[in-house]
């Protein structure tokens, strides 16, 4: 009864934040009505899978990080210089004992840059201060991270687009994308961070709105925190467009931004000689494979094994690409509710051949969709390298995912568009966003 009551205070906290703040103006009524009731059935049903589908609650990612971080919380009372400087990132060997006894802050397997479990487990700590560690509190502040990065990106994609609907459809109504923001997980503060990112760019940058500068600086550090293969894929490609803008010249933006690449990497090669690209995904992809075996995880598919060659990466990009493309389908469903996703890529194919067929008929013109549709592109291959469990592939792409379908859906033709458009309950939907 009192998770209940928690959790009724929690959405009435989204409520009255959603509904009588400015904070989502851009949205009519009935669409904050929807984006709220949409996210509210996410949570539940992400509650239901964690507690009776999958009820070992000491492997269940939206509940071990906010467990742990209960340890960490614990230290402001009777520790507070070790618990700031655990949360701030400078703790030492002196705080080894604390930090050990949280069962996530180190990984089994760990080849990588940085370990993202733990700006999960600072921000739960760190909330704990406010709710009292109460499970529903804290995650009606993680729903409300999620809210606010679809919105960022719905912001900016009507930017680009007269359809509103397809705009509202791409940032917050993609199953796997609403499913996987709305827990306590990383993929909440990713997508927060993510339309942090690009919205207060496009503020700064062509809008002359400096206010936003927080905004792009707390998502910067988020990014740096958290999945930061997706902030190396985004900035060059962010690069490409605000240079071929400001130059007015695709081509020169693309070619200025490729050069750049090379002299980082030239540079990298010649300081980090002993750091290589190709050898962390190498050790990512080693990491997850060793651990879906350790754990014996479900619908493991084939990927090529990285050694490090360029013509390998190749094929196992390609192969990656296509299994975040083709997993989950209608006849690998399991469990039953995985028709839901199935049919999510069943929309990516329907797209993909709609824009290879628009590309083949017509020159595209291209602008900033197209250039977010090649970052998501770059992020499925790198998931596809690494990740062979197609669970995990539904959740890890979820908060690029709007970039790629809004990107495919502004490449189809003229004729498409303009079917799709003109549909009595399209053009309906459009006047009440």
């Amino acid at each position: 009864m009192g998770s209940v009551v928690f959790f009724l205070i929690g959405f009435s906290f989204l409520f009255v934040l959603v509904f009588f703040t400015p904070w989502f103006k851009n949205l009519s009524r009935w669409a904050k009505g929807v984006a709220l009731l949409t996210k509210l059935f996410a949570a539940l049903a992400m509650l239901y899978t964690y507690i009776h589908v999958y009820p070992n609650r000491n492997e269940a990612d939206i509940f071990k990080y906010f467990d742990d971080s209960k340890a960490l919380s614990s230290l402001a009372v009777h520790s507070p210089n070790q618990f700031i400087r655990i949360v701030t990132g400078q703790w030492t060997d002196s705080d080894l004992p604390a930090l050990n006894t949280m069962n996530y802050w180190f990984r089994s397997y760990d080849h990588g840059i940085a370990n993202d479990n733990r700006i999960i487990i600072r921000v739960n700590a760190v909330l704990n201060l406010i709710t009292q560690g109460i499970y529903e509190l804290n995650l009606s502040f993680f729903l409300l991270l999620s809210l606010l990065g679809s919105y960022f990106l719905y912001s900016v994609f009507t930017h680009h687009s007269s359809s509103r609907w397809i705009c509202f459809f791409a940032a917050f109504l993609l199953p796997s994308t609403f499913f996987w923001s709305s827990g306590i997980l990383k993929e909440a503060v990713l997508l927060f961070a993510l339309g942090g990112f690009v919205y207060s760019l496009h503020q700064v940058f062509y809008l002359r709105r400096y206010h936003s500068l927080s905004l792009l600086l707390l998502s910067l550090a988020l990014l740096m925190q958290i999945k930061v293969y997706i902030l190396f894929t985004l900035v060059p490609i962010l690069g490409m467009g605000l240079l071929s803008d400001l130059l007015k010249s695709r081509r020169k933006g693309v070619l200025i931004t490729l050069a750049l690449l090379g002299i980082c990497f030239s540079l990298q090669a010649f300081l980090l000689p002993d750091w290589s690209l190709l050898s962390t995904l190498q050790g990512k992809q080693f990491d997850f494979i060793q651990m879906a075996k350790a754990l014996n995880a479900g619908s493991q598919v084939a990927v090529v094994p990285l050694d490090g060659t360029f013509w390998n990466l190749v094929k196992s990009g390609m192969l990656g690409l296509f299994n975040v493309l083709f997993f989950p389908n209608i006849f690998i469903i399991k469990p039953w509710y995985g028709a839901i996703f199935a049919l999510e890529n069943l929309l990516l194919w329907g797209l993909v051949v709609g824009a290879i067929s628009s590309i083949l008929s017509s020159k595209p013109d291209w602008g900033w969709p197209h250039f977010w549709l090649i970052f998501g592109v770059f992020v499925f291959v790198v998931i596809g390298i690494t990740v062979p469990v197609v669970g995990a592939i539904i959740r890890y792409k979820s908060p690029v995912l709007p970039f790629v379908v809004f990107g495919l859906y502004r490449m189809q033709s003229r004729n498409i568009k303009n079917y799709v458009e003109h549909f009595k309950i399209i053009k309906w939907l459009n006047t009440r966003l």
